[in-house]
């Protein structure tokens, strides 16, 4: 059996924690604000029918995402991704099993999608992969590798760090998280009618008039409080980088996201966890929609402070080139 000693860096914005844990096992410093923001999991939303929990981890291209959050990152890898269904699933899953043990002989842990979130293999023995997920640490036996909720064959490798360009990276970051902030539509289409961007906050309110799934409500609310954080401090950090262009755009996108925040706390006040022993209160729908609307609101400013501080930025470079 060869199991590896990673850090448990676990948290409700998940994606994101088993990056952070990934890149920090192999040697790149980084923190968990860089990693959330990098990753452009801080500028992330998502919502569907009757939020119900997985909206989050599901509305995206999880190749083309991943691919360019560790580019960002500074670590070159490779990605195997099969859907039940599709004609070469099983040939894939054969072949996706013997990487990973490879590559844990090599002493790099591999992302996964195990059942319905993502999570980090560290070791194997006979049979089985062990993996640290959102419920710890577990054992997936190969018979069930590719299946649960999703039925997917998902696998991100490490191959090397690379030296990036800190200001360039900030750059491709600023970028992704305008476009993952104003796309209206995931790229691929559900009967859970997911939207993407701010515009799932308007999904959100509109599922609040029906009847919403109270655990996934309350847990999206979670997420987005630590997206949004996160976003909040790395823009406030960002615009120190860019020195040489209004840095008040930044900073004033900062604020916007600091406002969503706020907003957000008060709405996980409205909406914690049911206790089993005790009759859950029902919210105000009403005061939990007005501050839905706030969030839009103020995170489209935000976005268009990024957007406008971008365009600034290649002004800038055009007339120093």
């Amino acid at each position: 059996m060869i199991s590896l000693d990673i850090p448990e860096k676990q948290k409700w914005l998940t994606a994101s924690s088993f990056i952070h844990s990934l890149v920090s096992y192999l040697g790149l410093e980084k923190t968990e604000i860089e990693v959330d923001a990098i990753s452009g999991f801080a500028f992330r939303n998502a919502s569907w029918d009757e939020l119900l929990p997985g909206a989050f981890n599901s509305s995206f291209h999880w190749y083309d995402t991943y691919q360019s959050a560790f580019d960002r990152l500074g670590l070159t890898v490779e990605i195997v991704l099969a859907w039940k269904g599709q004609n070469c699933f099983d040939e894939y899953r054969e072949h996706t099993w013997g990487r990973i043990i490879k590559s844990i002989e090599n002493r790099k842990p591999v992302l996964i999608w195990e059942s319905f979130e993502f999570a980090l293999v560290t070791g194997f023995e006979k049979d089985s992969l062990l993996i640290n997920g959102i419920s710890g640490k577990k054992k997936i036996h190969k018979t069930d590798f590719g299946g649960g909720d999703i039925a997917t064959v998902f696998a991100v490798f490490p191959i090397n760090k690379i030296d990036i360009d800190k200001k360039l990276s900030d750059m491709l970051s600023l970028r992704a998280a305008v476009s993952i902030g104003l796309l209206d539509k995931p790229p691929t289409a559900s009967s859970m009618h997911p939207f993407q961007g701010i515009t799932a906050y308007k999904k959100w309110s509109d599922e609040l008039d029906k009847n919403f799934n109270l655990f996934g409500n309350a847990q999206y609310i979670r997420i987005l409080l630590q997206a949004r954080r996160s976003a909040t401090l790395y823009l406030a950090e960002t615009a120190k980088t860019f020195k040489d262009v209004p840095q008040n755009l930044l900073l004033r996108a900062s604020e916007r996201f600091a406002q969503v925040h706020a907003k957000l706390i008060t709405l996980s006040n409205l909406f914690p966890f049911p206790n089993k022993d005790e009759e859950y209160p029902y919210p105000d729908i009403k005061e939990a929609k007005d501050l839905i609307n706030d969030c839009y609101i103020m995170e489209t400013e935000g976005l268009n402070l990024i957007a406008t501080a971008i365009e600034n930025i290649d002004l800038k470079k055009n007339e120093t080139d």
